[in-house]
């Protein structure tokens, strides 16, 4: 193992691989096994809609698209890399396939009661009629995103489904691909950012979420490449007209997706203009991303109101309400709000109780709880999920004591990563009453970069914070039982 220096580690001593052996055929070989099975699956079941394109073709110039995103010259990603990309999309396709035709579609004919249900008939709806305002004004400003991603792919290839789950598997591939890019600049290493793209890809919530059209997938991504040019403006390349143009088209994107990841993006301006003293450098590319992020909210407000006349905030559900619900209503961290500790930690804007907030949020990342639901495909990747995520916990913990000879300031060095991934665990654990597991899926790659990042950490230490993982475990189960 060697080290190099890591400019945006205060030139901190990182790991860089120098393998090229023992894993050079690995990725190829299984992206080469992975072939056949897609072929399979791509032909298996075919659209009964007229006039829609084949659900081979569709895969087949998804999987030419994304080889040649891959394999751009400015990405200058090697051979292995490539290869990695490409077998984890083959995988995550051939999962997708699956999932959407032999359990989502069947059930979103025959009982429509999921979001991305409403997404799959509403978008087609709109392909249809072209998408004029007269259809948007008819729609809530917050599914306005997700609803016409789904017509403009359906008015593409027309109304075939799995069409939906060959497009988000591409939008996770890119989403895996901004997780290698912040974990090779973090990380300074290929095998960090390689790390990083396989442990988000095979996230559980990811593999079934990617299945259907969950706009949570496109706010993960989007919300990923609003990091990642924050961090290109701020401590890389400085601003540019096509980086803040883009800045301004994503935050475009987040407001009409989900609106409040706007104001999430204002808390990570605002930590890293106090925190990282080179922005004082940069106070152009700081105002011009302040100006975008505000004007951008303020524009969409503003045409919403006065061309559609329809107001942003649309009505939402109150503890009150979802206590109405049938039982299992919500997935929580319990099942019902009696037994709820989503519902004993929310502090329900009374400031005095505000200290529950820090605790709360930190479960964000941990539902269902206990994750011991398994009702459906759904519940059972959610649960899944909580187990895959507090196995990465102790390299997380790792990241922040650096291997010998590093940087003492781990905090500000991994800025750009820690605070986008706090920002939304700490609006979701502030701001909502009852959680979604999926509401936190943006911060999965963040999660992922770091304990990536925590795995080149001598063993030693990373063997004495997995055996207090038990322990923690039981801690969590035991404040679970007391205050439920």
């Amino acid at each position: 193992m060697s080290f190099a220096r890591n400019p945006l580690a205060g030139g901190a001593l990182v790991e860089v691989s120098s393998h090229h052996g023992q894993q050079a055929f690995l990725w190829p070989t299984l992206a080469f096994l992975l072939l056949p099975f897609l072929a399979l699956l791509s032909m298996w079941w075919q659209p009964t809609f007229p006039d829609a394109v084949p659900t081979v073709l569709i895969v087949g110039v998804g999987v030419a698209l994304y080889l040649i995103l891959i394999r751009r010259k400015n990405l200058a990603l090697s051979i292995d890399t490539q290869w990695c990309l490409m077998a984890l999309l083959l995988f995550r396709v051939c999962v997708a396939l699956w999932i959407n035709q032999h359990w989502w579609w069947p059930q979103a004919v025959a009982n429509p009661v999921d979001d991305w249900d409403k997404y799959e008939e509403w978008g087609w709806w709109v392909s249809q009629s072209m998408g004029s305002l007269k259809d948007a004004a008819a729609l809530p400003f917050e599914e306005l995103g997700a609803t016409y991603y789904v017509g403009l792919i359906y008015r593409l290839v027309g109304h075939n489904p799995a069409a939906l789950a060959v497009s988000h598997s591409l939008v996770i591939a890119w989403t895996a691909l901004g997780t290698f890019r912040l974990a090779t600049r973090l990380g300074a290493s290929e095998t960090v950012g390689r790390r990083a793209a396989v442990l988000f890809s095979l996230l559980p919530a990811g593999l079934v979420y990617g299945a259907f059209p969950s706009k949570d997938v496109i706010v993960c991504g989007v919300y990923l490449l609003v990091a990642n040019l924050l961090l290109e403006i701020f401590l890389i390349q400085g601003p540019s007209v096509f980086r803040v143009f883009l800045l301004v088209l994503s935050i475009a994107v987040l407001a009409l997706t989900r609106v409040a990841m706007v104001y999430v993006l204002g808390t990570i301006i605002l930590m890293e203009l106090f925190s990282l003293p080179s922005l004082r450098k940069h106070m152009l590319a700081v105002t011009l991303a302040v100006v975008a992020l505000l004007g951008t909210s303020i524009l969409f407000v503003s045409w919403r109101e006065q061309t559609l006349g329809r107001g942003v905030l649309q009505p939402i559900q109150s503890i009150a309400e979802w206590e109405e619900l049938p039982v299992g209503q919500g997935l929580e961290f319990s099942s019902t709000p009696e037994s709820s500790l989503a519902f004993r930690l929310y502090w329900n804007g009374e400031w005095k109780k505000a200290y529950l907030i820090p605790a709360r949020s930190a479960l964000t990342l941990f539902i269902p709880f206990p994750p011991f639901q398994f009702t459906n495909l759904v519940a059972i990747a959610e649960s899944l999920n909580v187990w895959a995520i507090a196995l990465l916990l102790p390299a997380v913990a790792a990241c922040f004591r650096q291997v010998s000879g590093a940087s003492t300031k781990p905090w500000k060095d991994l800025l750009p990563c820690w605070a986008p991934l706090a920002s939304v665990c700490l609006a979701a654990g502030a701001g909502l009453p009852f959680l979604q597991p999926r509401y936190v899926l943006p911060a999965y790659p963040f999660f992922c970069v770091l304990a990536s990042i925590g795995f080149r950490a001598e063993p030693k230490h990373l063997t004495k914070l997995y055996e207090l993982l038990p322990v923690g475990a039981g801690f969590l189960l035991i404040l679970y039982k007391v205050l439920k």
